[in-house]
């Protein structure tokens, strides 16, 4: 299976095969600003530049036996570092949202319809994350029920890694919802906001206030998920 790879934290190990090119910088995350016309959607007149994306061929996940490196991997992806060609979930999520904030939502029908499916396509793909996730903590649980003498650190590993991934969830849900409600509100907005980067000008004022919430509520959740290592790098 070929799926596109762009740069995220696994850098480390993709970079040495020369998969990724023009690497940016890791910037924080601008919160607009609501002028008397306008909104500013940056502090620079330089728009973020994001990353590009080549194609790998995925292998089969590694199968853990120890109970140890099953806790673990539950956080494969999210706080640990994965090869991309191991980073399923992960990888395909990031794919399909790498572009959904280009300045092409404010000029180009065809472009911004296109984002929107992609965010869709991105929460099917947190759908079976989940359920992935979910099936491999039962099987731990099942797992640890038939052990003797588990030791505390066990139980609270797994207690641990299983609230950090539900958060990242819960986190990524909130990501890909909040800029699916921005793109609707952009796609109603075309034709009526001029683009002079970093500014946006609108021919109906009274509708910058809407699109601002939005964006500020879709920029909030982005810096919540540049908290996690291998998608630090998304800019929208």
């Amino acid at each position: 299976m070929l799926l596109a790879v762009f740069l995220t934290p696994q850098y480390a190990y993709a970079n040495k095969k020369g998969l990724f090119k023009n690497v940016d910088e890791y910037k924080d995350v601008f919160m607009p600003e609501l002028q008397a016309g306008s909104v500013y959607i940056d502090d620079d007149d330089i728009p973020p530049r994001e990353p590009v994306i080549l194609k790998i061929e995925f292998r089969k996940q590694p199968v853990y036996t120890s109970i140890d490196h099953k806790i673990g991997a539950l956080l494969h992806g999210i706080h640990v570092d994965t090869p991309p060609e191991y980073d399923h979930y992960g990888y395909e999520i990031r794919r399909y949202m790498a572009s959904v904030g280009n300045l092409k939502i404010y000029e180009s029908e065809e472009f911004i319809v296109q984002q929107i499916k992609n965010v869709r396509k991105a929460r099917v793909i947190v759908e079976y994350w989940q359920a992935k996730i979910q099936n491999d903590v039962n099987e731990i649980e099942a797992e640890i029920e038939k052990m003797e003498n588990v030791s505390s650190v066990v139980k609270t590993n797994l207690k641990k890694n299983k609230a950090e991934a539900r958060s990242f969830m819960a986190d990524l849900q909130r990501w890909i919802d909040s800029n699916e409600r921005f793109l609707k509100k952009a796609y109603e907005m075309l034709g009526y906001i001029d683009v002079y980067y970093p500014e946006l000008v609108f021919l109906r004022p009274h509708e910058r206030v809407d699109f601002f919430n939005l964006l500020q509520i879709k920029q909030v959740a982005l810096k919540r998920m540049k908290q996690y290592e291998p998608f630090a790098i998304m800019v929208y």
